[in-house]
Parts: structure tokens; C-alpha cells; sequence
């Protein structure tokens, strides 16, 4: 068997913001650190929808400010936070109460909490014009580590995921043997959640996808994904290509937000960060630091192993 990472996860299950503060490295004075981003300019607007830039946010504690100056009367102002991946769906977060004539020239803000890697605001103007701008601020801080940082939360997900043969973030696999390994087969990485292509290629080099329920089922209960024919249908019997001839793609992970990870393989991740940040290059085993950590880290990862058989 041949296991090979497609699609890598989109975000860390630990951000840079929270990691600074499990390290104590945050930013104490609010008053330093902010990067401004101004994401609908100022102006004034005929009724109509206006979709902002979006701005990254990952890693970031963000502020989201509506400002806004006169509506004329009837005029009303409703916005929006919605939130993405991959800048391409976007989903709603949460919205700011109605603006009125009643209530504008006034600044509304609020605090971005959603855990995604992209935010922008939708803004609708009704029955009359109205004056307003959307700015998003984030709390950087120090971001001299942050490269450093972000190669070590890397390789802790990686190392955690290693030790337990399994996928956090959502991610696509792929999996391939030089023929039909059993009639059932079950999907390394656990978390299965879906089964992408199915497809063999016989000796002459020609690829054929099958097609699920009519060619083959699929499960994602249980630890392990299980794959196995459709009913009365059995794996089409060929001529192999010499390797590699079964490929399977899917899609597994427990979720598509750092929510989504058990919380001790967060805490495992912390610790394993926390020591590589304080400790950049190799120790000896003199001490009872290094013993210890290894010692925690792997007594929160076995908990949730996956044994390969």
C-alpha cells in the first residue's frame, strides 16, 4: 500500500495567537502591534449590496469596525462578517444590529472569533443612501517569531499526526495498491468523510473510474473508513499496470476548524511547541526535561491511536 497527502490541511489546528499566549509572548499594550485594513472605503452609497476585500486573519485577534455616518431618513444599513478557507465559499459568521437614522454616526464593532483563515463584510444599503466604511484590525504584536512559530506548529501537527496515523484538519489522501487488496478495504488516516474517486488502470494503460452505489458503498462510522462493492457486484477482475493500478482519493480529518481536534491533541501540540521553542537545538538525555515531555506528549497521543495492523 502506497499512501500519498493530496490536499494538505488549510489551517493549524493551533493559531499563532494562540500559541504567543500559551507562550506568554502576546502583546500587553493594545496600543502598539495593530495592522489596520480598510476593507469597504468611505463613501456615500445609493441602495444596493456591496461585498468588501477580504482580509487574512488566521493566527490574528481581529477587530471588525462598521463606521458609519448619515443615512438619509428610511434609509436603513444591515452588514454581515462572513467567513472562508479558501476565499472561494464563504459562510456567515455574525451580523451587526439594523443601522437607522435613528442610531447612525456612530462606530460598530465587533470581535472576530470564528476560527477561519479569511473574513469580509457584506454590506446592504435599502430605500435610501447611507455613509459608512468597514476597517479590520488586527492584533499582531511581535511577528519577528512568527515564522519560527509557524514551521514548529507544523511540525508538531505533523509529529501528533504521525503517532496516531491519523488526519486532524480536513485533508485528501491518497491510496493506491498494484491490485484489489480484499473485498472490504478499510481507509487509513481515520475520520473518513468521503470518498472521492475509486478508479484502476489496466496493463495497457487505460484509467477507469467507478462509480459509487451502482459500482461501490461506502462507510465512514467507526474508527477507519470501510469501502467494499455495491451489492451482487464484485471488483472488476483486469490485467494490472505494473504498479500502482488501484488508487483510491479521499477525504478525511475531524473537521474543518481547530474546534473540530480533540483537546489533547491540542495540549499535546502546545507542549511539544513550547519545548522546541525554548529548546532549538538537540538535548542530551541528562536532565529529566526532555524525558518528561516525551513522556506526556505520548501519554495524551496514545489514548487515540490508530494501531496499524
Amino acid at each position: 500500500m502506497n499512501l500519498t497527502l493530496k490536499t494538505p490541511p488549510v489551517i493549524e489546528p493551533i493559531s499563532l495567537t494562540e500559541i504567543k499566549d500559551f507562550l506568554r509572548l502576546s502583546v500587553a499594550d493594545g496600543s502598539n502591534g495593530v495592522e489596520t485594513s480598510q476593507t469597504i472605503t468611505p463613501g456615500a452609497r445609493a441602495p444596493g449590496t456591496v461585498t468588501g476585500s477580504s482580509v487574512e486573519v488566521l493566527g490574528y485577534s481581529a477587530t471588525v469596525s462598521l463606521n458609519v455616518g448619515t443615512i438619509l431618513a428610511t434609509g436603513t444599513l444591515n452588514a454581515k462578517i462572513q467567513h472562508s478557507n479558501d476565499e472561494v465559499t464563504w459562510t456567515d459568521d455574525v451580523s451587526y444590529n439594523q443601522v437607522t437614522p435613528a442610531n447612525d454616526n456612530a462606530v460598530y464593532s465587533l470581535q472576530y472569533t470564528g476560527g477561519k483563515r479569511y473574513i469580509l463584510v457584506v454590506a446592504v444599503v435599502a430605500n435610501a443612501q447611507a455613509d459608512y466604511s468597514v476597517e479590520v484590525q488586527k492584533q499582531v504584536g511581535d511577528t519577528s517569531e512568527d515564522t519560527y512559530l509557524a514551521a514548529i506548529i507544523t511540525a508538531a501537527r505533523e509529529y501528533c499526526e504521525g503517532f496516531q496515523n491519523r488526519a486532524y484538519i480536513t485533508q485528501t489522501w491518497e491510496v493506491s495498491w498494484d491490485y484489489w487488496p480484499c473485498r472490504e478495504i478499510e481507509l487509513p488516516k481515520g475520520r473518513l468523510q468521503t470518498i472521492d474517486t475509486v478508479s484502476y488502470k489496466d496493463s495497457g494503460g487505460v484509467t477507469t473510474e467507478l462509480t459509487e452505489t451502482t459500482d461501490y458503498v461506502y462507510s465512514t462510522r467507526g474508527i477507519l473508513g470501510r469501502l467494499t462493492t455495491a451489492y451482487g457486484k464484485t471488483w472488476p477482475s483486469f490485467t494490472p499496470f505494473p504498479l500502482d493500478a488501484v488508487v483510491i482519493e479521499f477525504t478525511c480529518g475531524y473537521g474543518d476548524a481547530a474546534a473540530d481536534v480533540p483537546t489533547k491533541v491540542i495540549q499535546a501540540m502546545r507542549m511539544l511547541v513550547s519545548h522546541w521553542y525554548e529548546n532549538r537545538t538537540p538535548l542530551a538525555e541528562t536532565g529529566q526535561a526532555p524525558g518528561e515531555i516525551a513522556f506526556a506528549v505520548s501519554a495524551l497521543l496514545w489514548q487515540d491511536r490508530i494501531v496499524p495492523i
